[in-house]
């Protein structure tokens, strides 16, 4: 029994229907963020008081709708957290962390054959 419509007029009626619910949506959310600002003022709540609510709110993995300011997911406790340098060029005194790119100064050494294990920085053992 073949349908009525076709598959390209689905398609566009889906992406009509897209965008009118992003516009409705965009409309409802002008009056919450309203009363969400007239809260924050009331309350004086801060950007870290916020950003720890929002955090401890948010299902776990969540994407963007967890993200507050720069963009950066704040579900995670561990996040921003500085570690300690792992490498060090004993030429310059850059260091890495271990984390990350690999740095060019690490990169070029170990292309001139110089083991990786060479530039750790020895901890003294507690």
């Amino acid at each position: 029994m073949p349908s009525s419509k076709s598959y390209e007029s689905l398609i566009a009626q889906i992406e009509r229907l897209q965008h009118e619910a992003a516009i409705l949506r965009e409309r409802q959310k002008k009056p919450i963020l309203a009363a969400i600002a007239q809260a924050i003022h009331h309350y004086e709540i801060t950007l870290p008081e916020l950003r720890g609510a929002v955090a401890s709110t948010a299902p776990r993995g969540a994407g963007k709708a967890a993200r507050l300011g720069g963009g950066r997911d704040v579900t995670h406790p561990l996040t921003g957290r500085k570690v300690p340098a792992k490498f060090k060029n004993p030429k310059t005194g850059e260091t890495w962390s271990g984390r990350g790119s690999t740095p060019k100064w690490l990169s070029e050494a170990e292309a001139g054959g110089a083991k990786r294990e060479t530039f750790l920085i020895k901890r003294g053992k507690s």
